[in-house]
């Protein structure tokens, strides 16, 4: 429990301090704008927590399984690489020159390194429970800060409901407290750089009109230098380690290239956050993730650590944030003494606009901001429905051909559901879920957005409707560029959910039994190296690829063919359902006999493959079995591709069109 908890607390807001908004109260609006709020809020907030769960995975595999304790410096290489990815959208035109003076520059960064470096030394001088005390401290001095400077007024339900937060995160997180007057001073320093950190990234949108985008590329660089040059200073005497005399293996610079890959999603996630929430806000509903992450623990790794306390303190804390939800949504619930509208500059004033329009000047920028949530919110909706139907798929296709005279280990899907509840429980239908939970986000977002920038490639003007034949076409770029992800994510996925499918047939790849989707990647990379990884990227290929120009086609012209007379963006959600789950249902018709290749391929053993390649797979399955075998399977998916895909679709259509 302890270490589940020294990740989590490492992680969301030591590592990356961007939780902070500009986006107060504001003059009220109809209907229709408080629905778009609401939905843009949902989106913001899902595409945040997917791709944080992603970084705690990969960062409690990097340091606690591979010793890469160093994290100051790790943190210097997240924002590394997130300067790069704002120097190459800046170069492509998708940030906008912005002005913001060196010295506010240098004092963000002074308040944000005295918060990274104050939060490490705290956890080392204190104990886990003061610690966490520490962090919850932040809320009601983030409140001070507000009521202070922004003359911000808060109801008693609002504070009721933070005080109630503060309670149930403080019974599930909080064990061991004890403390000494060094870690003392280092928890007060940590909790008040953190907190005016948050407060300044407020301070400085507002003051100079910036957007998040644009203020993540002026603090991004001068922030990864200063802790490049303190942080192998300050791990050391952390740690006692020297970060330059770590032993750098193929497989630990693999996790930590994808730690920094992966942390710029998190910066992007939290930054459109920014726009949308207060500090105080933020940090509330934040909370949320510490009990998604204690869940999932508890999912993936087993039931030690969830106890009965750890459970009502969960429950409390949700009824919390519910509260508080409701309390500062109310008139009165969260309101300014005395209004000061931010300085314009001749710029929008409608702080409701601003996730969107103050981040990204640009028009394309909004673009991809819009395809990454929307995608975001269809995959997670996606992931939730069919991940059940997804492991009897892979149980069917993987299992081995019966001896002759022999009945196979699964005579059908439900025998497969049964035997799979009866040896592994209902755990073992989410089995490998660990692997598309952490990359959801990016697949999705990938594809959606790729798809929709081959859209603005192809039309001849903006907002011209694309032929059936150009949506296709389309989709087959979206499928080359998802493929690429897709592929070691499904390897991972394949592997861990074939297991139970694959035991006692003698197969070497089920020889060592995983014990989740980092355990896969660890043996994979020690096994056969980052190229393992990539095993069955051609079958990946030849499904990604006509698949989703297929998918997207029929989709599209489902749309039209339901809206008759009317525009297809004016489908009710009922046609949506429709059209999204028959284009789903086509992707599988079109290109199924391929995923059985690549499923048996990437279940195969690495040091004696029983296959050569993908052509020699689909031979010996048709040889083996006959046409029949490339189906094994077929039932689930199909199955599953209806709901799934209208419920992926659904949620990316209503949340793009609430995005505007």
């Amino acid at each position: 429990m302890e270490h589940s908890l020294l990740y989590w607390s490492l992680l969301p807001k030591d590592l990356f301090h961007w939780n902070q908004s500009f986006s107060m109260s504001s003059p009220s609006k109809g209907p229709g704008k408080t629905d778009n709020k609401a939905m843009i809020d949902t989106a913001a907030w899902a595409f945040n927590i997917v791709t944080s769960v992603g970084i705690i995975m990969v960062n409690k595999a990097l340091m606690a399984t591979y010793g890469f304790t160093f994290a100051t410096t790790l943190t210097g290489l997240h924002f590394t690489a997130t300067t790069m990815m704002t120097v190459i959208l800046r170069w492509l035109g998708y940030i906008q020159p912005s002005h913001l003076p060196f010295s506010e520059v240098v004092k963000f960064v002074l308040f944000a390194s005295f918060s990274i470096v104050g939060m490490n030394v705290s956890l080392m001088w204190n104990s886990v429970g003061f610690y966490q005390i520490a962090k919850l401290s932040m809320i009601p001095v983030t409140c001070l800060l507000e009521i202070v400077f922004d003359k911000i007024r808060y109801s008693r339900d609002t504070r009721l409901s933070i005080g109630l937060v503060l309670v149930g995160v403080g019974v599930c997180t909080v064990t061991d407290v004890s403390v000494n007057a060094k870690g003392f001073i280092a928890a007060f320093v940590a909790v008040w750089s953190t907190s005016l950190q948050q407060y300044y990234v407020h301070h400085l949108q507002r003051k100079y009109t910036i957007g998040s985008f644009n203020l993540l590329g002026h603090t991004a660089p001068v922030q990864a230098v200063s802790l490049l040059i303190v942080g192998p200073f300050l791990d050391l005497l952390l740690t006692n380690k020297k970060v330059y005399a770590y032993d750098y293996t193929l497989t630990s610079v693999f996790f930590i290239v994808l730690s920094c890959i992966i942390a710029i999603g998190t910066n992007l996630s939290q930054f459109i956050c920014i726009g949308r929430f207060s500090a105080v806000t933020f940090q509330v509903l934040g909370h949320m993730k510490t009990i998604l992450v204690l869940i999932l623990g508890f999912l993936f790794f087993g039931r030690e650590g969830l106890s009965l306390q750890v459970i009502m303190g969960m429950a409390i804390a949700i009824m919390g944030m519910i509260w508080y939800g409701n309390a500062s949504s109310k008139p009165g619930g969260k309101e300014r003494w005395t209004p000061t509208p931010p300085v314009s500059n001749g710029k929008a004033d409608d702080e409701t606009d601003l996730l969107l329009h103050a981040d990204d000047p640009n028009e394309k920028m909004g673009d991809v901001a819009k395809d990454l949530a929307a995608g975001t919110v269809g995959g997670a909706a996606q992931l939730i429905v069919g991940h059940p139907f997804d492991t009897i798929k892979v149980k069917l296709q993987s299992q081995p051909a019966p001896l002759p005279g022999q009945p196979p280990k699964y005579s059908g899907a439900m025998d497969a559901v049964r035997q799979t509840l009866a040896a592994e429980g209902p755990r073992g239908l989410y089995k490998g879920m660990g692997a598309p939970l952490a990359t959801v986000a990016a697949f999705n977002a990938l594809l959606f957005t790729v798809r929709g920038q081959m859209e603005t490639l192809l039309r001849s003007k903006p907002g011209e409707p694309l032929s059936i034949g150009q949506q296709v076409v389309c989709g087959a770029g979206a499928g080359v560029a998802v493929s690429f992800l897709a592929c070691p994510t499904e390897l991972i996925k394949c592997r861990l959910q074939a297991q139970s499918a694959l035991s006692g047939a003698g197969s070497a790849a089920v020889a060592v039994k995983y014990g989740g989707p980092m355990d896969v990647a660890r043996h994979v990379l020690a096994e056969a190296g980052v190229k393992g990884l990539f095993k069955g990227l051609v079958p990946t290929l030849a499904r990604e690829v006509p698949g989703n120009a297929v998918m997207f086609g029929v989709y599209e012209g489902l749309k039209k063919f339901l809206a008759g007379d009317k525009p297809p963006s004016e489908l009710g959600r009922g046609s949506l359902i429709v059209a999204g789950g028959l284009a789903g249902a086509s992707f599988w018709l079109a290109v199924y006999p391929t995923d059985v290749v690549k499923s048996v391929i990437q279940v195969d053993d690495y040091k004696q493959p029983k296959y050569a390649g993908s052509v020699d797979a689909f031979r010996k399955i048709l040889a083996a079995e006959g046409a029949k075998g490339l189906y094994k399977g077929f039932g689930p998916a199909m199955a599953r591709s209806v709901p799934v895909n209208a419920a992926c679709f659904l949620a990316y259509e209503v949340t793009r069109s609430s995005l505007g």
